[in-house]
C-alpha cells in the first residue's frame, strides 16, 4: 500500500494556476480539496489523480471534496517546476465546472489548451512554464 502526505507545493501551485486561469479553474475551491504526494513507490502507472471524495470517507471531513495526487512515478522532486505545473492543471481540470463532486473524463476538446501548446508527453520533455510572465 502506497503512502501519502499532505503537500503544500502542490497546493501552492494549485492556488497559482486558479489565479493565472480563472476561465478554465475559476470554480475550484481550494479549501475543500486535499493536496498529496505519495511517498512510497506503488504499482500505479499514472503520475496523478483527482478523485472525488464520497461516502464513508467524506465523514472523516466533510468540507474536503476531491484529492489532488501526484504519484511516486512522476518523480516530482525531479520534474521541472513548468512539468510540475502542469501536472497538476491536468488533475485541476478533471473536476467539474459545478464543483459537485464530480469528475471530468478525458476528452481532446476539453484538454486542448494542454495539448495544444504542451503536447500529450510534457512530462517527458522539455515545456515553457504555463505560469512564466507574458512578455
Amino acid at each position: 500500500m502506497a503512502d501519502f502526505i499532505k503537500d503544500q507545493e502542490v497546493a501552492e501551485v494549485a492556488a497559482a494556476l486558479i489565479e493565472k486561469f480563472p476561465n478554465l479553474l475559476g470554480h475550484i475551491q481550494l479549501d475543500r480539496i486535499l493536496f498529496t504526494r505519495e511517498i512510497s513507490r506503488s504499482q500505479k502507472y499514472q503520475p496523478g489523480s483527482c478523485r472525488a471524495v464520497n461516502a464513508p470517507f467524506n465523514l472523516l471531513n466533510p468540507d474536503i471534496m476531491y484529492v489532488v495526487s501526484v504519484y511516486y512515478r512522476a518523480g516530482w522532486d525531479k520534474l521541472s517546476s513548468a512539468q510540475k505545473a502542469l501536472l497538476i492543471l491536468h488533475q485541476l481540470m478533471h473536476i467539474a465546472p459545478e464543483f459537485d463532486g464530480n469528475l471530468l473524463q478525458h476528452d481532446a476538446s476539453d484538454w486542448s489548451f494542454i495539448l495544444d501548446n504542451f503536447g500529450a508527453n510534457y512530462l517527458f520533455k522539455e515545456v515553457p512554464d504555463v505560469l512564466a510572465e507574458e512578455g
